[in-house]
């Protein structure tokens, strides 16, 4: 239940090439969200900042990793304005995010997320999203942004159970509801529900 995402934060943070020093947008401040931020601190990302329309869930974020900034979305912002903010929470003009990690597939969250990154900057998308996008493509050209997507993870299942066994990374706090069997329906009522406050959800 938690080598799943925790395997999938593992591909995300490989593949986009996160370094140590960079700064770094993670859109999404759900449970892949989430565990990415953890895996983005511990490969020495910095600054970091996590954005969401949910407040409890960047309270929990910064909980989860006191170092992150947290940004709550604006539904009625451009995506300029929320740019602009992200550039002033990393530290200022011409600091803008080297990479940025999408987690949501929502396509307003995509848009946000390529206006941000720097020029010759990455946009990683880890979230799954509508079989067709509208998005600014030329923001994409002029600043020559590498677009990359992920679906799948390969042979990461031993590295997750080496890193959870050592303590690096704690998933523990992210199984917010544990049910009994016998009252697993629920399980799903409790995870589609917003206002419970969920990450993980076990049976």
């Amino acid at each position: 239940a938690l080598l799943e995402p925790l395997s999938v934060a593992f591909t995300a943070v490989a593949r986009s090439g996160v370094k140590i020093g960079d700064p770094v947008l993670i859109c999404g401040a759900g449970l892949i969200g989430l565990v990415v931020l953890q895996c983005c601190r511990a490969a020495g990302a910095y600054p970091i900042v996590i954005s969401d329309v949910s407040p409890a869930r960047l309270q929990f974020a910064q909980q989860y990793v006191p170092a992150a900034q947290t940004l709550q979305v604006r539904p009625e912002e451009t995506d300029k304005e929320f740019a602009a903010r992200v550039v002033q929470l990393i530290g200022g003009e011409d600091r803008e995010p080297v990479v940025t990690l999408e987690c949501t597939g929502v396509e307003s969250c995509i848009a946000h997320a390529i206006q941000s990154v720097k020029f010759g900057g990455k946009l990683f998308v880890v979230g799954l999203g509508k079989d067709k996008l509208e998005f600014p493509f030329m923001r994409l050209s002029e600043r020559e942004i590498d677009l990359q997507f992920q679906q799948r993870y390969v042979n990461m299942w031993p590295r997750a159970i080496r890193v959870m066994s050592s303590g690096m990374i704690d998933l523990d706090a992210m199984v917010t509801h544990v049910y009994a069997f016998e009252d697993a329906s629920k399980v799903f009522q409790t995870a589609s529900d917003p206002s419970s406050g969920s990450i993980k959800v076990l049976i």
